[in-house]
């Protein structure tokens, strides 16, 4: 009877152990599904927001250019998307002001900006043109000296996103004095040559991320 007791008891003890180890094995097993299905998930998001940065909309200014006569002194502001979606709306936040020449050109935060727009949606490649302080430009061309001075162009562009993000870029141009009125005859109408702004190499902000529309 005793041996038969003690080889009940060691049955007992070996299924507890059996069972122990299956415990910890599924426990493992539950751990280690978890595990890949959060490294599963942390690699959708990096491909999702590598997917947005390599798709969303690149909004910049691309060019400026001076029309001193047409119909009025006027500069204008030739924005870009080069991203891969349209950008929602956008607007510009702008300001036109005259240097001596010996100045250099920074972007001056302290200058007050004026709005234009938002503007409707601008697709994916497509290049708009933006008139900008219109009044400021002509009054610079009634200032004495005019020509003496260089014509700085500073502004900011906020744009959304398809993903309803909202960005903002930084620009600076600006015009040496050896702006000039050149007229040229197209299609039998004489024409003015605008004087092409040089884009300046300064400290600005470009992309930046700054909120998300509601909801999103």
């Amino acid at each position: 009877m005793a041996e038969a007791a003690d080889r009940m008891v060691g049955v007992s003890i070996g299924q507890l152990v059996l069972t122990i180890l299956s415990i910890g094995g599924l426990a493992a097993t539950i751990w280690y599904t978890r595990y890949q299905a959060r490294i599963a998930g942390e690699a959708n998001n990096v491909a999702r927001e590598i997917g947005k940065d390599q798709s969303r909309a690149y909004l910049v200014a691309d060019t400026s250019e001076l029309f001193i006569q047409s119909p009025k002194p006027t500069i204008v502001v030739n924005v870009f998307n080069s991203g891969q979606t349209p950008a929602r709306w956008y607007q510009i936040e702008s300001c036109v002001y005259a240097i001596e020449e010996e100045v250099p050109v920074v972007f001056d935060t302290a200058r007050p900006m004026l709005l234009h727009g938002p503007f409707i949606a601008i697709a994916n490649g497509q290049k708009k043109i933006c008139g900008v302080n219109s009044e400021a430009v002509e009054k610079i061309f009634k200032t004495e000296g005019f020509h003496k001075r260089d014509i700085v162009l500073q502004g900011v562009i906020t744009y959304e996103t398809m993903f309803g993000e909202v960005y903002k870029s930084q620009f600076l141009f600006y015009a040496t004095p050896s702006y000039a009125i050149h007229i040229k005859k197209v299609d039998e109408v004489m024409t003015e040559i605008p004087h092409r702004l040089v884009s300046c190499a300064s400290d600005m902000k470009a992309y930046v991320l700054v909120g998300k529309r509601a909801g999103v």
